[in-house]
């Protein structure tokens, strides 16, 4: 890229300009040495983890009563392409069938014998069959009027498919006929949930009404009448965290009220209504025959077993099946080998351990990798049930946090990988609560008061405890601190939080700074309880010896999130976010993308500059800070765990290392919402004045980890698709202090 180039991508015609709120740091010639940086030679060291997602599947009986088919699905993201196996267990015959690109939700039987299901196409929501006879997959022709996150999908009493989810912050639902092919749209139903989101999370149908579990700030069960198009609310539940869910029976629906941390309740719903079950065997308010005949004759279900059915990077899988009588002719194992497509992984987290090994984890439960750089060899040990977002070291052990609930796993790279391993059939595997288990999971630590469903930021307290910074998700849009003792053998001992500081300020980012954990956060709404978002992001600081949040301050007046922030020693921290005068100002008409029209400041796209700032957190006080000309490397709407390619690390020699230079860029025609932190330059900052050194120039960054003088990144951006899969080395970088 030319000087100009580079000059135009990142607004060289601002100057540097130091301002300050409690003092200011020195100016320099920060633009002369981005732009001279050198560019860097980076290794392509290896694809660690390469395989393909799925594994699961689902049996359909065939209309002989005897057999059944068994679906099972394989993909490379959630988006796809996704490639479903077909497997006759009759003659043990095999088909593909592929869909390029889709979002599948979930299934239900017809009584006709088919199976039906949603899968999500940016054109719309369509419902696809199986036809077990023919061993065929096949669309119904055009979309049902369904969308949203969720979107459930059921027999009703009359023997027609209902499916449910929301439109517009309301939720909705529809009726498929399969004898006539005509689909009716029922429309909207109930209060809208505006302006916080709408999920449908399930629905059922009696003769005339469909009920639907409608949430989550706040939960409605909504009863429409199919008959006069009107809507009532039966239940409501105010606080996000209690649990709506409707129930479909053969003859009719029940509905489950679970409020947080009490008995759950139960109803009938009839005729509209809903009717509180007096006790458990109680029979419903409809007549029922005495023998309540099956949706389906369907025949005893085979034994399946997928203790090899998820493939490694050669794609080889095997489905292992045998009849449900044991003792019958068929109770021998029958093996169906499969030749699986897979995909290289993208790779986003990264850990020096103590022994000089990398440890790392792919995109979306795909597990972990060690490198090891003395041999060059890696190894890919093994899937997780955690989408895994953050990590730290105590004591040489790895603490692991995400998504879902705030999973926490502690892996011991010490000793072999054995979460999920079963060699044969009938034996058990290790699962990954299971004390022998490594990783083992040790807590979800929304459930401790943290409340978050995903962490973004993890640190080493100086109490000894690994602690967690992350935001919720469907409850609202609020952030949270956890922490585990692994010091504590009982789990409810050792796991706690808070959340309640948090209600308004999603935490972003978290760094250990002497005795406390300072919490770095983002402005927002509290959805529960309305109340508008603070007019500034703060930093608050969590004492780790009296346990709670003793102060807070604000760095930068005015803007809306805090960033990215490194503990540099003592009592201090520097931190990096944007400048939100940018955030104030009209864009220039060269400046508009066609994509983002009204969206500018939302992506950040249109950001010039950056404030670095210092701050002393044991007595509040903003020691200084410094506008850079470029914008920051991370977009606040989005990520704030390096996703982006980005990192804000404190390195051996003392200086925070970090990403500057450079703006986000489009890096997908087909995906206009894919931009990316790339053509950078890898700079030193030096914590006691700002002073700015640049390493050097890379097309792309990534989250770091030193193993002496030698610097590790991960792949780069999550939208880099034909680049994050690889781990990366600059050698002899890191200079001597």
């Amino acid at each position: 890229m030319s000087c100009s180039t580079f000059r135009n991508r990142a607004f060289l015609a601002f100057a540097v300009v130091a301002i300050g709120l409690c003092g200011s740091a020195p100016s320099d010639d920060l633009q002369t040495r981005i732009e001279s940086a050198k560019e860097l030679k980076v290794e392509d060291l290896c694809t660690p983890i390469r395989g393909s997602r799925g594994g699961r599947g689902i049996l359909v009986p065939n209309r002989d009563g005897k057999t059944y088919d068994y679906l099972i699905r394989y993909y490379d993201t959630y988006w796809g392409p996704h490639t479903t196996f077909i497997i006759d267990l009759a003659t043990g015959k095999v088909r593909q069938h592929v869909v390029p690109e889709s979002l599948y939700s979930g299934t239900t039987l017809g009584l006709d014998g088919i199976l039906y299901g949603h899968r999500f196409e940016h054109t719309g929501t369509i419902l696809w069959t199986y036809d077990p006879v023919k061993n065929e997959t096949k669309d119904v022709p055009g979309t049902v009027p369904v969308g949203g996150e969720t979107k459930p999908i059921v027999v009703g009493t009359d023997g027609k498919i209902y499916g449910g989810g929301s439109r517009s912050a309301t939720a909705c639902a529809y009726r498929y006929d399969p004898d006539t092919g005509k689909t009716t749209d029922f429309g909207k139903m109930g209060p809208s949930h505006a302006p916080n989101q709408c999920w449908g999370y399930s629905l059922g149908s009696d003769d005339r009404y469909v009920y639907i579990a409608s949430g989550k700030i706040p939960w409605y069960l909504v009863a429409h009448d199919k008959q006069t198009g009107k809507d009532e609310v039966l239940l409501t539940a105010n606080n996000p965290r209690d649990y709506i869910g409707v129930s479909q029976l053969r003859y009719g629906c029940r509905a489950v009220l679970k409020p947080e941390g009490k008995p759950s309740t139960y109803y009938w719903l009839h005729q509209g209504k809903a009717r509180e079950l007096e006790e458990p065997r109680e029979k419903p308010p409809w007549p029922e025959p005495e023998k309540v005949e099956p949706w389906i004759v369907q025949p005893a279900k085979p034994e399946v077993w997928l203790g090899k059915a998820i493939p490694k990077s050669d794609g080889k899988a095997e489905v292992w099946y045998r009849a449900a009588d044991v003792n019958s002719e068929n109770s021998e194992w029958k093996i169906v080998k499969l030749n699986v497509p897979t995909y290289p992984v993208p790779i986003l987290r990264l850990v020096a351990l103590d022994d000089g090994r990398l440890c790392g984890s792919g995109q979306s439960y795909m597990g972990n990798f060690i490198y090891d750089p003395k041999t060059g060899r890696h190894e890919h040990l093994g899937r997780l049930p955690l989408s895994h977002y953050c990590t730290t070291l105590l004591d040489g052990i790895v603490y692991m946090s995400g998504y879902p609930s705030s999973a926490l796993h502690v892996f011991d790279p010490k000793n072999p990988w054995t979460v999920e391993v079963s060699s044969k059939p009938g034996v058990a595997p290790v699962a990954p609560d299971h004390k022998d288990s490594n990783p083992r999971r040790g807590a979800y630590l929304a459930h401790h008061g943290a409340g978050c469903h995903k962490m973004w930021s993890a640190a080493r307290g100086a109490d000894g405890k690994a602690y967690f910074g992350g935001r919720w998700y469907r409850n609202g849009i609020g952030g949270g601190l956890g922490w585990w003792d692994p010091r504590q053998t009982d789990p409810e001992k050792a796991a706690g939080g808070i959340s309640d500081p948090f209600r308004n300020y999603q935490v972003t980012n978290i760094t250990a700074v002497g005795r406390y954990v300072a919490v770095s956060t983002k402005a927002v709404r509290d959805e529960a309880s309305d109340t508008a978002a603070p007019k500034e992001a703060k930093l608050l600081m969590f004492d780790t010896k009296a346990g709670k949040i003793v102060r807070d301050l604000v760095p930068v007046p005015g803007a809306n999130a805090t960033g990215h922030i490194a503990g540099v020693g003592g009592d201090e921290l520097l931190g990096l976010t944007y400048d939100p005068a940018d955030r104030q100002r009209e864009p220039e008409p060269e400046e508009i993308v066609e994509y983002i029209k009204g969206k500018e400041r939302a992506y950040g796209l249109l950001d010039r500059n950056s404030i670095l700032y210092k701050v002393n957190v044991a007595t509040g006080r903003v020691l200084w800070t410094k506008k850079i000309p470029y914008p920051v490397g991370f977009r606040t709407n989005e990520n704030f765990a390096n996703q982006d390619g980005f990192d804000f690390r404190l390195g051996p020699d003392g200086k925070v290392w970090t990403f500057t230079g450079a703006r986000f860029e489009p890096v997908n025609p087909e995906k206009k919402w894919h931009y990316s932190y790339i053509n950078c330059v890898l700079v030193r900052i030096d914590s006691k004045d700002g002073t700015i050194d640049a390493v050097g120039k890379l097309d792309r960054g990534g989250e770091m980890a030193f193993v002496g003088a030698d610097l590790y990144l991960t792949g780069g951006c999550k939208y880099l698709t034909e680049k994050n899969m690889y781990l990366r080395r600059i050698r002899g970088i890191v200079p001597e202090k």
